[in-house]
This record gives structure tokens, C-alpha cells and sequence, in this order.
């Protein structure tokens, strides 16, 4: 089991990944198309630089509202010859609309060196590496959001047998974790900190949340910010007349919220 520090900056969101990864890929790209076109076609730096960017820029945004239009699609989601044709229809078609928009831009920004349908023919015929790239690319990102629903759909199967386990995403991966595994758990903010025999695990949730799912196999909620195993519970502890920790059995210490005094003291015949 994976340990990790408890701290508000200990995980990033999913989406925040993902578009790291977008972006890094276009400067790469951008900075690739940029070296071809200064040393190959010895073109100016400020040409190679403004072209290359421009051009992976529209393809990116191309690619990504054709992405959040199509993922849903079945037919995309296998390995077959039609799947394969709809998608290099999608591919070619993505190829002339990118051409359109960047001669376009070209137009408006008063830098086109030839009439329109020219400079779109002579932008087309050189697109075939780009073409293959979105051919590819997007079939794989179909792919692989039919692998990840199907993961959770297994999952959730594996969930439905298996009601002495509590379902934990890390951010990275997911974790089915014996309930009778766990100390307790703290919030903090947005985050969660499970505290297990094996180390800690943090995910994104709200305690309530996990609090019914989990009051029902023997855990306390016993402040705002703590849920307790009281399987784990070993005494309790008066510090002040006001304050009160139970302490577990793994040596760590829970103090009891004010507000929950009086319904714990009752639970626990303290």
C-alpha cells in the first residue's frame, strides 16, 4: 500500500494532468515543426516559430471539441474495419478544416503569400504526417475510454460482492480497502486522509459522505474533521474538563468534538 503525506497540496485533480499533458505535447510538437521548418525548408526563425505554434494550436482545439463530441460513440470504441474507416473519415475531415482555419488566419492577418484556395491547396497536400497523428491519436483516446469504463464497471461488481471493503481513489489508482483495516480518517478541506494498518491514503471526498457509508459497520463520527474504527478504540483520555481523546490501539489519538460529547459518551459508556 502506498504511504503519503496529508497535506492540502498532496494530490492534483485529474483534469489539472490531463492538460499538462496537452500542453507539453503541443510545445513539443510545436517545437519539433519549428526545427523541420528553419533547418529543412530554411525558413526564418519568426516564420518556423509562428507557423509550427499556429498550426498545433488549431489542431489541439480541433481535436478537442471533436473529442468531447465523439467519446460517448460505441462504433469508436472497438477494433474493427468500420470503427477504422469512421475514424480516418473524422481524420481527413479534421485535416480540412484545420487547412481552412489556418489559411484563413493567414488572410486576416494580412501574411498569405498566395490567393485562398491556393494557399489551402499547397497547405493540404503537405498535412499527412498531422493526419496520421489525430488518426491515431484520437482512435487511441477512444480506446482507451471504452478500457477505463469497462474497468469501472468491473469495479462496480467487485464493489457489489464485497461490502467489508471501502472503495479509495488516490488520484492514481484504486484501492478496495478492508474496513476492518482502517483506524480512522481525517478531513481537511476537500481531502481525506485514510489511516490503515499499511500507511496512509489520500483522496478527494467529504467525510459525511463516507461517514454513511461506513457508520453502519461500527464507526463513529466523533468530531467534524474525524471518523473512528471503534473496534480500534482502546480508552479515552480527559485532558481538560472540556476536552476528551479516545485513543486507538495503534497509539495515535482522537480528540472528541464538543458537539459529539454527549451522543459518544453514551455509545461508549464513557
Amino acid at each position: 500500500m502506498i504511504t503519503k503525506r496529508f497535506n492540502g497540496l498532496a494530490i492534483q485533480p485529474e483534469s489539472r494532468k490531463i492538460l499538462f499533458l496537452v500542453l507539453t505535447s503541443w510545445l513539443l510538437l510545436s517545437l519539433s515543426q519549428t526545427v523541420h521548418f528553419y533547418f529543412y525548408f530554411e525558413q526564418s526563425l519568426w516564420n518556423s516559430v509562428r507557423w509550427s505554434f499556429r498550426d498545433w494550436l488549431v489542431w489541439f482545439a480541433i481535436f478537442a471539441v471533436i473529442y468531447m463530441f465523439f467519446r460517448k460513440q460505441k462504433l469508436l470504441r472497438q477494433f474493427s474495419a468500420k470503427s477504422l474507416v469512421v475514424v480516418a473519415l473524422i481524420a481527413i475531415g479534421s485535416g480540412v478544416l484545420q487547412t481552412l482555419l489556418i489559411v484563413s488566419i493567414d488572410f486576416i492577418a494580412g501574411t498569405a503569400s498566395r490567393p485562398f484556395w491556393q494557399d489551402f491547396a499547397h497547405f493540404y497536400s503537405k498535412r499527412w504526417l498531422q493526419y496520421l497523428f489525430i488518426f491515431i491519436i484520437f482512435w487511441l483516446l477512444m480506446l482507451n475510454h471504452f478500457f477505463l469504463k469497462s474497468t469501472s464497471r468491473d469495479e462496480s461488481v467487485k464493489a457489489a460482492g464485497s461490502n467489508d471493503k471501502l472503495k479509495i481513489n488516490d488520484g492514481k489508482k484504486t484501492y478496495w480497502v478492508n474496513t476492518d483495516e482502517i483506524y480512522s480518517i481525517e478531513s481537511a478541506g476537500n481531502y481525506l486522509c485514510y489511516h490503515t494498518r499499511q500507511g496512509q491514503l489520500i483522496s478527494r471526498g467529504a467525510l459525511k459522505t463516507v461517514f454513511s457509508e461506513l457508520a453502519p459497520r461500527g464507526f463513529l463520527r466523533v468530531s467534524r474533521s474525524h471518523i473512528v474504527n471503534r473496534s480500534f478504540i482502546t480508552s479515552s483520555k480527559r485532558l481538560t474538563r472540556s476536552k476528551v481523546e479516545l485513543v486507538l490501539n495503534n497509539g495515535s489519538t482522537i480528540p472528541i468534538g464538543s458537539t459529539y460529547w454527549q451522543a459518544i459518551k453514551k455509545q461508549l459508556i464513557l
